[in-house]
């Protein structure tokens, strides 16, 4: 009979062992949402506070959650990212040498070393993977990194005592005729028994 009782005693301190390495589990799992819900209602088992069932649900759900997140941590960190401005396509790239240069914006030209850089003002280029930008017909220009074709190219503004003829550019202005140069499309006659000289290049008036 001695050796039942101590039998039964043996297993009532072994549930009870048991007992509070469960709650205990559950409370370390919980810790840092402890203190956000100490007032909802707690109950008492073997001298340790255990929370409602579905309060220890929605912090179990927080821990896994934890968990997950981790994990995808350390996932983004030994998946390593090509330089800027260079990509490889997905599953293809082992080493960052798989990495190669994006296609480049219209009014870039790609330089091998330092990828795509925009083009200087006067030069276009229709960009993708071009190596140099190509230069506005003669009279012509653009603003830097906006000339993707030729047709971009625009006539420069014209000298005084010229005018801007579409097909050809900037034209001097006949004897007798004056323009302030810039886009004027045409020059203006002189007054009656008026010309223009040109005295050590400056225009002068002169009565004829």
């Amino acid at each position: 009979i001695l050796m039942k009782k101590e039998v039964a005693y043996n297993a009532r301190k072994v549930s009870t062992v048991q007992d509070n390495m469960q709650n205990h589990v559950h409370l370390v799992l919980l810790e840092n949402l402890w203190m956000l819900e100490k007032e909802q209602p707690k109950r008492i088992v073997h001298g340790i506070p255990v929370l409602p069932e579905n309060i220890l649900m929605k912090k179990e759900v927080a821990y896994n959650a934890r968990k997950v997140s981790t994990v995808q941590d350390n996932m983004q960190n030994h998946v390593q990212s090509c330089p800027t401005g260079k990509s490889v396509d997905a599953g293809e790239g082992t080493t960052q040498e798989d990495c190669t240069w994006d296609p480049c914006a219209g009014g870039e030209y790609l330089d091998e070393e330092r990828g795509c850089l925009q083009c200087q003002k006067g030069f276009y280029s229709a960009g993708q993977y071009a190596e140099s930008c190509s230069s506005c017909p003669t009279g012509k220009s653009v603003v830097a990194g906006e000339g993707t074709t030729q047709e971009d190219c625009t006539w420069n503004p014209c000298a005084a005592g010229e005018h801007l003829d579409e097909e050809r550019g900037c034209l001097q202005c006949q004897k007798g005729f004056y323009s302030a140069g810039q886009y004027a499309e045409s020059c203006s006659p002189c007054p009656a028994g008026k010309i223009l000289v040109l005295v050590e290049n400056i225009l002068m008036k002169k009565e004829v």
